[in-house]
């Protein structure tokens, strides 16, 4: 009798992320009882050469014209940077996908409307193999390193100093 395979890197990674949502609505559900929102937005860099993460300010927007950042901050802050650290560790060891950013935009009902975006980040991951003494990392500017470390990145057109020339 042969039984069907089971993905168990997949089921792990959905308990991982519903716990992270879990944890992190408690605090959504403050801020919607005091001011409500239509849209939150979890932004995550993940440095896998230290083995670490950034989390980035929770973006709760109002409405078109009307946003907050909450920082985040903690054990929830704790269980976040955790809970992308290994579902960084499963997505490279398991499903051999490499990313170093994840946005999650959360719905008023943030336990059943989300919505997971990874990309790969060559500047992220350049910037992330560099020691603050380093001499390009000295050349860079307050602007880069900004820019380099959100969601968006700097601009495709953007010229890099330390990329090689096409």
């Amino acid at each position: 009798m042969s039984f069907p395979a089971i993905d168990l890197s997949a089921i792990l990674y959905d308990e991982l992320l519903n716990n992270m949502i879990s944890s992190v609505t408690t605090i959504l559900d403050d801020i919607y009882s005091h001011c409500g929102w239509e849209l939150v937005i979890l932004d995550v860099l993940v440095h896998h050469q230290r083995q670490s993460t950034t989390v980035l300010p929770l973006q709760v927007i109002h409405s078109a014209d009307s946003n907050e950042d909450f920082l985040l901050t903690g054990d929830i802050e704790n269980i976040v940077e955790s809970t992308f650290l290994r579902m960084y560790d499963i997505a490279v060891r398991h499903q051999k996908k490499s990313w170093n950013k994840v946005r999650v935009a959360m719905g008023w009902d943030a336990a059943k409307s989300y919505k997971l975006e990874y990309k790969y980040d060559d500047d992220l991951n350049w910037l992330d193999t560099l020691s603050v003494h380093n001499l390009d990392y000295t050349k860079l500017s307050f602007y880069e390193e900004s820019k380099i470390k959100t969601w968006e990145g700097l601009p495709s057109f953007y010229k890099r100093f330390w990329a090689p020339s096409p």
